[in-house]
C-alpha cells in the first residue's frame, strides 16, 4: 500500500529505550517516534501488563513496587503496530529488622 503524505497508516514505533530500571516511586517518560511521522493518525495507547508493579499514563511510567513487567506502546489507528518495553522496578533497601542482643 502506497502512503500519501499525511494519509498513510502508522507502520512502526521506535522508542529511545527498550527497557527501564527504576526505583520504587520514580517516574520516567517513554519517548516514542512514530513511523511514518506524517501518518494520518499518530495516536498511541500505553498499557502496563501489571499496574501493581508499574503504571503508565500518557507515556509516563510510575514505578509502584518491586518486580518486572512490560509496557505496550500501540498504534490506535493500526493495532498490529506495537512495541513492548520491559520495566524492572527495584527497591533500594528492603525492609530491615534490627535486633539488639546486648544491653548497654
Amino acid at each position: 500500500m502506497e502512503s500519501v503524505s499525511g494519509l498513510g497508516l502508522m507502520i512502526g514505533i521506535e522508542t529511545e529505550k527498550d527497557s527501564f530500571t527504576l526505583n520504587e516511586g520514580d517516574t520516567a517518560e517513554i519517548i516514542a517516534k512514530l513511523l511514518p511521522e506524517d501518518a494520518y493518525d499518530t495516536s498511541i495507547r500505553y498499557e502496563s501488563d501489571d499496574s501493581s508493579i508499574a503504571k503508565v499514563e500518557n507515556g509516563v511510567i510510575t514505578a509502584v513496587s518491586k518486580g518486572e513487567t512490560f509496557i505496550s506502546v500501540t498504534s490506535v489507528d493500526n493495532p498490529q503496530v506495537s512495541k513492548r518495553i520491559s520495566v524492572n522496578v527495584i527497591r533500594l533497601v528492603d525492609d530491615l529488622e534490627l535486633s539488639f542482643d546486648k544491653e548497654y
